[in-house]
């Protein structure tokens, strides 16, 4: 027992050099990660809905890293259902990588290192990222697929650890079927994929009409498909809208007959409503609804 200790002892204190190496390697780029967490602070300061938005709760994002890790981006719209098929993968894909974990830790030499670095390759980050979330709320499980390899490896160390060939066929094709059905559900189902800015832009530029947004700061999937000419933002900055920006407003939209608006982040950026507000008292009457990916727009006529 005292031997363990000592082993698994040493092992740390030899990760922690390791660590401590690749902290030196990546002290170059540490000035672009400061500024980011100061832009992170400053956004949340600016707009307090924003850490709502981008954040987990501090008590759910590590339960929740490890089920979509086991599942992906697919999510199921009953919660109770979804709590039952969380209880089940987590019991399953956790207790194989646990067993996988306790099985590689007691071993000796290389063997027992490797699965050292394995547990500190997928907690590390994790843990870092959780902790760091408490000052700014900017915690996501897509952010850490950095580690996921480490997952797998040790799932599949606790599969191999399972003395039975009919369990490890058995825990095999479970794992199989989890990804399986749940790739399945991901490419079945287009909610699940990435917003779809390329066809939002497609549709005004092949109308020639404006689109409005609620905020210049996510103006840039438009900018980036190349609809800059067509961009009207209600707002110059990262500010909530108020209302003296009706004027200028106004002024930009007026002169057309038709124009597409985007409701996108508007609980963040316009609470109250107001830039379909503005649309309407100009003039302008909603004739339709579409949606790219959980990106609505809505189609006016003067």
């Amino acid at each position: 027992m005292v031997a363990g200790v000592i082993i698994l002892r040493k092992r740390f204190l030899k990760m922690i050099f390791y660590y401590l190496a690749i902290l030196i390697l990546f002290a170059p780029v540490l000035p672009l990660l400061i500024s980011q967490l100061k832009t992170g602070t400053m956004a949340t300061m600016a707009l307090p809905g924003w850490g709502e938005l981008v954040n987990l709760g501090f008590l759910k994002a590590l339960p929740l890293t490890f089920v979509k890790f086991s599942i992906g981006r697919i999510t199921i719209f009953d919660k109770r259902l979804y709590a039952l098929v969380i209880l089940g993968v987590s019991g399953i894909l956790g207790g194989l990588g646990g067993w996988g974990i306790m099985k590689g830790m007691k071993k000796k030499g290389a063997r027992g290192e490797f699965y050292t670095v394995l547990l500190f390759w997928l907690m590390t980050p994790i843990t870092i990222a959780w902790l760091a979330s408490t000052i700014i709320p900017n915690y996501q499980p897509f952010r850490l697929l950095l580690v996921l390899p480490a997952f797998y490896l040790l799932l599949t160390s606790g599969l191999t650890s399972i003395s039975s060939t009919v369990g490890r066929r058995i825990a095999l094709i479970i794992i199989l079927s989890i990804n399986l059905f749940s790739l399945a559900v991901y490419y079945k189902n287009p909610y699940f994929w990435r917003e779809d800015w390329r066809s939002v832009a497609g549709l005004a530029k092949e109308n020639n009409l404006p689109i409005v947004i609620s905020a210049q700061s996510f103006n840039w999937p438009l900018i980036y498909y190349r609809a800059n000419d067509l961009i009207v933002s209600a707002s110059a900055g990262d500010g909530i809208l108020t209302i003296d920006r009706i004027p200028s407003f106004l002024a930009k939209i007026s002169l057309n007959k038709k124009l597409y608006y985007t409701p996108y982040l508007a609980d963040l950026y316009d609470p109250e409503r107001l830039v379909p507000t503005w649309i309407e008292k100009d003039g302008f009457v909603k004739i339709k609804e579409i949606s790219f990916n959980q990106i609505p727009v809505w189609e006016y006529e003067k």
